[in-house]
């Protein structure tokens, strides 16, 4: 195999941004990281609740990432970016950084998260309470931008384009808030300004790093 055609945008396993990586040809890029994080899932799989419709533990969790990651990776592909992987609970994405449209990327990545943060509080949640009496879902989201590798990964027939940087390290990190979206000193920087804006951001220290909550209502 010597290139791989790109999936549609946000389709889970399509490509972070370029049309066709070549086996051998690794690219580098700029890209927002988004990583999606269900918040406390370990104690949804360890800990078992009482409630009428029996749905506990790994039932719980199940019914959990199977409504929350295909609806948050569909928010995402409206805006333009690629979920590369699914994480268990939660999932990794890339809007690629154009110089061109620097700041319709940022844009892209603030709808999408805020979006994704809007379906669960709108829809999501509210479907688990009425069929299955579960309490809400919280998610973190962390955004962070650099440059990355993007390459082809796995073995034989079986093979994937992903890019890894210091941006997926960072939004990692930042993606431990609950019901927050938290972005990387490097995206705080790089964010557009104007002088009437109205978006504020607010440092967050998240494990060693900066971050800066970013609002999304």
């Amino acid at each position: 195999l010597t290139a791989f055609n790109r999936g549609g945008g946000g389709g889970g396993g399509g490509g972070p941004g370029h049309e066709f990586i070549e086996d051998g040809k690794p690219l580098v890029d700029e890209f927002i990281a988004m990583v999606l994080d269900m918040r406390e899932s370990s104690k949804h799989l360890k800990i078992a609740i009482s409630n009428k419709q029996n749905v506990s533990m790994l039932k719980r969790v199940y019914f959990e990432t199977a409504a929350i990651l295909p609806a948050c990776s569909k928010i995402i592909g409206y805006d333009d970016g690629n979920v590369t992987e699914y994480l268990g609970d939660g999932l990794l994405a890339f809007f690629r950084v154009e110089k061109e449209k620097s700041k319709a990327v940022c844009y892209a990545a603030h709808r999408a998260a805020a979006g994704c943060m809007k379906a669960m509080r709108d829809i999501v949640n509210p479907i688990f309470y009425s069929r299955y009496q579960l309490p809400p879902v919280q998610i973190g989201i962390g955004l962070a931008v650099s440059n990355a590798i993007i390459t082809l990964t796995g073995h034989g027939n079986f093979v994937k384009p992903t890019a890894f940087g210091i941006c997926v390290f960072n939004a990692s990190k930042l993606s431990k808030g609950f019901d927050e979206v938290i972005v990387d000193a490097a995206l705080e920087r790089k964010w557009p300004t104007a002088p009437d804006g109205t978006l504020r951001f607010v440092h967050r220290r998240m494990d060693d790093i900066d971050g800066y909550l970013l609002p999304c209502d």
